[in-house]
């Protein structure tokens, strides 16, 4: 068999997530930014669909996508997250901006959605990866319901945060190929916490998430994707259409082909469901270039996963 070029196997693996999400239905999450009215901004409401700069500067040979989004306001009832779940294939946005991803991410009843505490969430995660906040915060925010937040000004640093190392987890050797560490120095050297930095005004390092979980109702895949803050959830979304360059924003990006040839490497033949870490960086110069890095994934057993199920 031949061996694949590594434009193709960037775009293979990218066209492999988006079938997935072309089979249902987005759900676009949000959290409030101050002098805004509305918790979905339209930079978040536009990452994937025909109307957004991503699709607009899609690689060659990467297939559109075009679903129906759903915005998921404030408080949004069990009653309209239970009638969209079993279509749910997409969501932009982790378990604070958006509470379907809260769903699938940690380990509560759907009736609970809008009362779950940041202490419940983080003390009850599915996955092996979860946002959290620093030590020092918890006192403040702890018993703080989650849904809560999106509506906050006041919000407490948000991190990244491995909770589960059992499962196997394959991270960027220094040739820059999938490799799989060993249990043992999956625990000695593995980083639990990955901490966001910012100016002050804007974040210039920020952690994200790229995932494909089981939908709690139907088993089929949902693809997840988000950041501690907006400038990985959109990184990661432009990445799955391999986007180098979007020229309205005088801005290049970096490591979006080279990241999806790492996944196609780690993944392709390991398992179909799996949670992947990536930092982006953002160098804010005169030539905006934002930067997107894998730093590893667990491949995940779907029915370790729903066996949490309440």
């Amino acid at each position: 068999m031949k061996e694949l070029g590594k434009k193709e196997k960037a775009a293979r693996m990218a066209n492999a997530i988006l079938k997935e999400v072309k089979k249902g239905v987005g759900v676009i999450g949000g959290t409030k930014r101050k002098n805004d009215r509305r918790i979905i901004r339209e930079s978040d409401r536009t990452l994937l669909n025909k109307n957004g700069l991503c699709y607009l500067h899609r690689a060659r040979g990467i297939n559109p996508v075009e679903i129906e989004e759903y915005d998921i306001p404030y408080r949004a009832s069990p009653e309209m997250i239970k009638k969209i779940m079993p279509e749910v294939s997409y969501i932009s946005g982790l378990s604070i901006a958006n509470p379907v991803a809260r769903l699938l991410m940690h380990d509560f009843s759907l009736e609970r959605i809008n009362e779950v505490t940041l202490e419940e969430i983080l003390k009850n995660a599915r996955v092996p990866i979860v946002v959290d906040i620093l030590w020092s915060e918890k006192e403040r925010y702890w018993q703080q319901k989650v849904e809560d937040f999106r509506v906050s000004l006041d919000r407490p640093h948000w991190i990244l945060k491995i909770v589960d190392l059992d499962s196997p987890w394959i991270t960027k050797g220094k040739d820059g190929k999938a490799k799989e560490l060993s249990s043992l120095k999956k625990k000695k050297y593995l980083s639990k916490i990955f901490v966001p930095e910012a100016t002050g005004v804007e974040w210039v390092v920020d952690y994200g998430i790229l995932a494909f979980l089981p939908n709690p109702v139907t088993r089929k895949k949902v693809a997840v994707v988000g950041g501690s803050h907006w400038l990985s959830t959109f990184a990661l979304n432009a990445m799955l259409y391999l986007v180098e360059r979007i020229p309205e924003m005088n801005t290049e990006i970096e490591g979006s082909v080279d990241s999806m040839i790492w996944l196609f490497d780690a993944v392709w033949s390991k398992g179909e469901f799996f949670e992947a870490i990536f930092r982006v960086t953002d160098n804010f110069g005169r030539k905006r270039k934002i930067s997107i890095d894998p730093i590893g994934l667990f491949v995940l057993d779907p029915h370790s996963i729903m066996e949490k199920d309440s």
